[in-house]
């Protein structure tokens, strides 16, 4: 066979050992095309005068696919060259040596596609398979015939255009099925059979029609029942979409770990008391500076304490959530600047402090991401400090005071930043401490070097360091809290739900696969193999599986938003959580997995053993897989059950919760922060005297009844204790005193709070710093102190200062609503007998109605009001008390609403998947039941004996469920509040689950005394 694009002489050479030929231009051939190729080739005579292949010729020929370029690569790279040659001696008269070849010149390297289709030729059939022969365009360039210098640049035109084409009709031959090749040709097979190497594309074409024949049956088929469909694909997204978000919650919470440089080295030092972790801040600042001197564990140990500066002077004032931090606490965490630096040595002690660090989001909305912002002096609290450096935007401050998730400043702790009356008491455990080990220190020998400084501080400082411990924790597991236990919790139970929904899944392909037993037969009887019998159950599952998915991805992001609005308290970082790529493309593989195995498997066991498909009558494959399918719905129903004892134990804990006495009528109660900045309101006169202005403008808002401050609002979070001493009760400790919660008052916040005066009076107007320092008790302290006297009168000693008892008032809940009142303790405000309670106050409305109402427009005119006395002090925290309230039984709520929401999805499937047992087994008994009519059975025999037959599975799944809701409460014990009798809980609920599913099988047992007995005898 000759090819008039190029000047070579067929020629057939003997092979060599190899069964190869060479080429008459060896050393001219492109890398990747070898010089020798097999079978019987042609031979190209080397054109006298032709240049050497440049590095562009190789490039250019490297484009095409590999097999035109093995066979014919030296072929295109002279078919280049002739070109190039073409364009330097063409004169323009359409002359040149090109004409010795048959137009090459003429027609450019597009005509050395002619060499791929004589490739197509001998290996695949006609050319009439490939675009790049003899095409529409060479037609027309040899139509032209007087252009042939159109040089090199042409060629590389050429190859772009023409190599993608090139491509296209080799993958095209790949998936043609053969072709009768032309025996005249050389090295061709005899007629009617297939050229060599030609079984792999064979194959490869009849496994991608069958494929494609196979999905095509699928779809028709699952079109032909859109009820079964919407039913599979809605319990596929169901159980894999509940999945997807809670993973996410899960990973990103738990598993993903924190973002800073080797976070396993980072740890928190706790304060301990006789061997007991304390709960939140909890360690005294002057103790970790010794840590932080004596020890040769850690690189570095910082001090951390929360903030709340005023920002004025850059648009509107702003009350901060910011931290103070001790010199080395941003390397500590292994984190660099994005701009400027962090704090040097010598800026951590008292007089150089005044400098701070901007996070990424506050640099961009206060200061509009500005460069120059590293060296200007902002007002913090009317004080002005330096801006020395701006963090990058993905840092996020591990808020270990858990009053902030993330701070948006940071300026040096040193002496400066502690209230001078807190730092020399050592006993002032007010702090959290952070530190990294050293690359070569485990945890152990850290804990053994932290615990003889805490032991050698103990006989240093006996009267504040006696009993007190650290222990060193993983900062990761301080900051996750018990929010852990939950989310396994969560997981768990989303695990027992998506179980309901295989389980479901696995019911329903089953009764799909039990109709087909008919056309498994014919298909068995006229030859068709195993995999053939299964390939439309996999196909169908295949798709049902992939539109489960993508339905399963879709849900899950508006159920992980649900879930994060539940958790936003509980859950760090919680704004950040979505669902990312890969958990969606996972969501749908396994989607498509679960279809693939859930259909093939019936399908595969009905057409297991001897392969007798034909001889298998389709009543007996029915009972067969009736007894399955009646064996899933009773795990479905025990799952079910253990998950509605579980739902129906944490609403009853969470309702005993919320009825829980706090001490407050938190209804109809606003309240928001105020702190006035030492800079303009040194003292008591003055705060006292700003605070009356404000309290006058509220008083006239229409609607406010009363209004008072307190330092800490109740089941804030917020905690200050004080030492107490009352006369001849000493404590168990060296120096005698108790600890007592304080709390610093105005007249009127009991009443505009809701507690209860139990006796005497409150603090009043007359309490002020002229006057005896007053004091009221709650009734905890009365009990302990004073049993069976009345402590009216009593002098004690608070925080130091002597006070007079002159009321007793109801306990009040001081961080949770499951806690014991602590002793507590309320002081006037403007007697100042704590200084440093008495700047940042707590605002406490009493209104009527709604104070979050918009319609009532409270919030702006409390804003004004508060404002028109000085506009630089910002409202923050700005709130309902209902909501302080709810926030503490936030986590209680989530784990009762979501258990919850999965058992009643849990018992809707199972349902669902007894409706379908029941209606199934109607559909197997028809014949039977018919004759039973027809004999004369009545219709309500009839009846009782199929729900009978419903209520069997459900009866058998509901005494597993029992003994598992059993099990399922002993485990929920530590998540329960006050929950008595709760192991009868499951027996109870089983009698109404039972009702629930003997109920949904009424409607096909109805249909099964409605069947004429003569129709279905003929139907049989």
């Amino acid at each position: 066979m000759t090819d008039s694009s190029i000047d070579r002489t067929p020629a057939t050479k003997p092979a060599n050992s190899a069964g190869n030929t060479t080429s008459s231009t060896a050393g001219n051939t492109p890398d990747g095309a070898p010089e020798a190729t097999n079978g019987p080739q042609t031979r190209t005579e080397s054109r006298p005068n032709t240049p050497q292949p440049s590095l562009l010729l190789r490039l250019l020929v490297r484009l095409y696919p590999r097999r035109l370029r093995e066979r014919y690569g030296q072929d295109l790279i002279q078919l280049h060259q002739q070109l190039a040659s073409d364009s330097r001696s063409s004169d323009g008269d359409g002359d040149g040596d090109a004409d010795a070849d048959g137009d090459t010149g003429g027609r450019g390297i597009s005509d050395g596609h002619a060499l791929s289709n004589h490739n197509a030729q001998s290996n695949a059939g006609p050319a009439k398979n490939h675009k790049h022969g003899t095409n529409g365009r060479s037609e027309t360039h040899r139509k032209q015939g007087g252009e042939r210098s159109r040089g090199s640049w042409q060629a590389i035109l050429d190859t772009l255009v023409d190599a993608p084409a090139a491509h296209w009709a080799e993958l095209r031959r790949t998936l043609s099925p053969p072709q009768p090749l032309n025996t005249s040709e050389p090295g061709t097979s005899a007629p009617g059979t297939n050229a060599p190497g030609t079984s792999e594309p064979v194959r490869h074409r009849l496994i991608f029609d069958n494929l494609q024949r196979d999905l095509t049956v699928a779809v028709r088929a699952l079109a032909r029942r859109p009820g079964w469909t919407c039913l599979v694909i809605a319990t596929l997204a169901i159980g894999l979409g509940g999945v997807a978000a809670m993973w996410t919650v899960v990973d990103d919470v738990l598993l993903k770990p924190l973002p800073y440089a080797e976070p396993a080295r980072l740890l928190q030092l706790v304060g301990t008391e006789d061997g007991e972790l304390k709960i939140g801040a909890t360690v005294a600042f002057l103790d970790v500076m010794d840590w932080r001197e004596q020890n040769e564990a850690f690189e570095d140990i910082s001090a951390y304490d929360e903030w709340n500066p005023i920002l004025t002077g850059s648009g509107d004032p702003v009350r901060l959530d910011a931290a103070q931090v001790n010199s080395g606490f941003f390397e500590i965490l292994g984190v660099e600047p994005r701009a400027g630096r962090f704090f040097l040595a010598e800026e951590d002690v008292d007089g150089n402090d005044a400098v701070v660090v901007l996070s990424s989001t506050l640099w961009r909305s206060r200061f509009n991401a500005d460069p120059d912002a590293i060296g200007r002096s902002i007002l913090l609290n009317g004080s002005p400090h330096v801006i020395v450096g701006v963090t990058k935007s993905t840092f996020e401050d591990p808020g270990l005071s858990g009053r902030f998730e993330s701070a948006e400043l940071w300026r040096p702790l040193g002496y400066g930043g502690v209230e001078d009356n807190r730092l020399p008491n050592r006993g002032s455990e007010s702090y959290v401490a952070i530190g990294r080990l050293k690359q070569d220190v485990n945890i152990e020998a850290a804990q053994a070097e932290i615990g003889t400084i805490a032991a050698r501080l103990e006989l240093e400082y006996p009267r504040s360091n006696t009993g007190r411990g650290v222990a060193l924790v993983p900062i990761k597991d301080r900051l996750l809290g018990d929010v852990r236990g939950t989310l396994v919790l969560l997981l768990i139970a989303m695990a027992c739900l998506l179980a309901i929904a295989l389980l479901n899944i696995a019911n329903l392909t089953l009764g799909r696969s039990t109709e087909r037993v008919d056309e498994l037969a014919v298909r068995a009887s006229l030859g068709a193999g195993r995999m053939a019998l299964l390939r439309p159950a996999l196909a169908e599952g295949m798709l049902f599986g992939l539109a489960g998915g993508v339905a399963a991805v879709a849900l899950a992001q508006p159920l992980l938003g649900k879930i994060l609005t539940l958790a936003t308290a509980e859950l760090p970082r919680a704004e950040r959580i979505i669902i990312d790529p890969k958990t969606a493309v996972a969501i749908v593989v396994c989607a498509i997995l679960v279809g693939a195995v859930c259909a093939a498997l019936p399908a595969l066991s009905i057409t297991r053993g001897a392969f007798n498909v034909q001889s298998r009558s389709r009543t007996s494959v029915g009972r067969s897989t009736l007894q399955l399918r009646t064996g899933l719905i009773a795990a479905e129903v025990a799952i079910a059950l253990v998950l509605l004892t579980s739902g129906a134990v944490l609403a009853r804990s969470l309702l005993n919760l919320q009825h829980t006495d706090a001490g407050i009528d938190p209804r109809g109660v606003l309240t928001f922060d105020l702190s006035p900045p030492g800079a303009d309101y040194e003292g008591v006169p003055e705060l006292d005297a700003y605070y009356a202005q404000v309290f006058e403008g509220l008083r006239a808002i229409p609607g406010v009844r009363k209004v008072a401050t307190v330092n800490i609002i109740p089941l804030s979070g917020g905690f200050d204790g004080n030492g107490l001493m009352v006369p001849g009760q000493p404590s168990d400790d060296e120096d005698g005193e108790w600890s007592i919660e304080v709390r610093t008052v105005t007249p009127d916040y009991f009443s505009a709070i809701g507690t209860q005066l139990s006796a005497g009076r409150g603090i009043e107007h007359a309490d002020r710093a002229s006057s005896a320092p007053v004091v009221v008790i709650n009734q905890t302290a009365k009990e302990r102190f004073w049993p069976d006297a009345d402590p009216l009168g009593a002098q004690i000693k608070v925080a130091g200062s002597d006070a007079v008892i002159v009321g007793v008032v109801a306990d009040t809940k001081h961080l949770a609503l499951d806690e014991p009142a602590p002793f507590q303790a309320y002081l006037s405000r403007s007697q100042g007998l704590v200084p440093w309670q008495v700047r940042r106050q707590s605002v406490v409305l009493r209104v009527d109605g709604d104070p979050l109402n918009a319609d009532l427009g409270l919030v702006p005119q409390v804003r004004d009001a508060v404002w028109a006395v000085d506009g630089n002090i910002p409202l923050a925290n700005l709130r309902s008390l209902q909501s302080v309230v709810n926030q503490t039984v936030s986590k209680d709520m989530l784990r009762a609403a979501l258990v919850g929401a999965f058992a009643l999805v849990a018992i809707g499937l199972s349902v669902i998947g007894s409706y379908g047992v029941t209606s199934y087994a109607v559909t197997l008994r028809r014949r039977e039941l018919a004759l039973r009519m027809a004999l004369g059975a009545r219709q309500a025999r009839v009846l009782r004996d199929v729900v009978r037959q419903a209520a069997q599975p459900a009866l058998i799944g509901l005494a597993l469920g029992i003994g598992g809701s059993w099990l399922a409460v002993r485990l929920l014990a530590g998540f329960l509040h006050q929950v008595e009798g709760q192991a009868l809980i499951g027996p109870l609920l089983a009698p109404l689950f039972l009702a629930v599913v003997v109920i949904a099988s009424l409607g096909p047992a109805r249909r099964a005394t409605q069947i004429e007995p003569m129709i279905a005898l003929r139907e049989e």
